[in-house]
């Protein structure tokens, strides 16, 4: 919920989101009609995605998506 309201992403925006798509401070988004956007992380959405991504890294996910779902994970 942080990185979705303090980032202004639609909800397809951050379902889409893929691991190689978040860098140090930046999310590189692909939204309506494949525009490119970067939208600079705050401080309360880089803490989150990287405790987020620390916990993702520990799980086995064949996927690239940064939020997966539980099927994913079975």
């Amino acid at each position: 919920m942080t990185i979705f309201l303090s980032c202004a992403l639609r909800l397809s925006e951050l379902a889409s989101l893929n691991i190689d798509q978040v860098d140090n401070e930046v999310i590189n988004v692909v939204g309506k009609g494949n525009k490119e956007r970067r939208i600079y992380l705050t401080p309360a959405a880089k803490k989150s995605i990287y405790k987020w991504i620390k916990i993702r890294s520990s799980l086995d996910v064949p996927t690239d998506a940064l939020f997966i779902s539980r099927t994913a994970i079975e």
